[in-house]
């Protein structure tokens, strides 16, 4: 907690963490009285990372309502740059979410649905592409086994030996 000398406004960082209701609340906890606070949320991508979908609706709520409730109370959140470059569309949700009401009260998909949806697709694609690298590696393999094969062979039917650079050895 540091306050800030010209303006008196108290800065509390936090991260959410595994228990972000717990994180937020024991900052409100040091609020001090009748000064302005900013609550500035460091990684914020750990509510996605690190918790559930009960935890982080409990969270959002729990945020909104102190936020409706004490107008001295401003927030200020930061997420990984490369989080939000990889996930634009999740950056987005989350930002809407903070902007909107809380999950509990929304009628429409919820971000963890989305991300869960989204998590899905990834996996069916992965699987696919998983076989497809096996295949890969296999004929890898092949090509490999066949080019000493034939090497061997022309070595033999030339009668030429291949001597080796001295920096690599033949296997």
């Amino acid at each position: 907690m540091s306050p800030n000398g010209r303006t008196g406004t108290t800065i509390l960082p936090f991260s959410p963490g595994v228990d972000p209701v717990g994180a937020f609340q024991q900052r409100l906890a040091q609020l001090p009285d009748e000064r302005p606070a900013l609550l500035v949320i460091d990684q914020l991508e750990e509510l996605l990372t690190l918790s559930g979908r009960e935890e982080r609706d409990a969270f959002l709520t729990t945020v909104g309502d102190a936020l409706r409730r004490d107008s001295r109370l401003w927030m200020v959140a930061t997420l990984h740059t490369t989080f939000r470059r990889h996930f634009p569309d999740i950056v987005r949700d989350i930002a809407d979410t903070f902007r909107a009401e809380p999950p509990a009260t929304r009628s429409s998909t919820s971000c963890y649905d989305r991300l869960v949806a989204r998590n899905a697709r990834l996996k069916r694609r992965n699987r696919g592409l998983t076989a497809l690298l096996t295949l890969a590696a296999v004929r890898i393999q092949q090509v490999t086994q066949d080019n000493r094969r034939l090497t061997q062979e022309l070595e033999s039917s030339t009668g030429i030996t291949h001597i080796a650079s001295l920096g690599r050895r033949r296997t």
